[in-house]
C-alpha cells in the first residue's frame, strides 16, 4: 500500500516537472477510477462537453481535475496516457507526446 502511494507521489512530481518545463496547462496524471469510466483527468474548462457531477469526483487527490469522458487522445500529455518520459528512446517506441522535458521523449510502458 505504501509502495503504491509512493509511486503515485513520484508520478505526480514527474507530471508537475514536465508540465512546468513544457508549458502545458492540464498536467494531471492517469487515474484508474477515471479510466474505468472511459475518461481522462483534465481541467473542467478543457473538457469539450459538460461534466456530470459523478465524473467530478473520479480524479481524487488531483486539485481541480475532473474526469472527462471521450477527451481527444491527441491532446493528452505523456503522463495522462500512463506512459513515461525517458532520456533514450528507440524510435519505434517514441510516441511524440507533449509533457516531457527537453531532451527526453515519451515512451509506451
Amino acid at each position: 500500500m505504501i509502495r503504491v502511494r509512493m509511486e503515485y507521489i513520484l508520478i505526480a512530481v514527474a507530471v508537475f516537472a514536465a508540465a512546468v518545463a513544457s508549458g502545458i496547462e492540464s498536467n494531471f496524471y492517469y487515474d484508474e477510477s477515471c479510466s474505468k469510466a472511459e475518461g481522462n483527468c483534465v481541467l473542467e474548462k478543457e473538457c469539450p462537453h459538460p461534466v456530470d457531477n459523478h465524473y467530478k469526483s473520479l480524479c481524487p487527490g488531483q486539485k481541480d481535475a475532473v474526469c472527462c469522458k471521450h477527451f481527444p487522445r491527441e491532446k493528452l500529455n505523456c503522463f495522462q496516457l500512463h506512459n513515461e518520459c525517458q532520456e533514450s528512446c528507440p524510435e519505434q517506441l517514441d510516441l511524440g507526446r507533449k509533457g516531457c522535458q527537453k531532451g527526453t521523449c515519451c515512451v509506451l510502458i
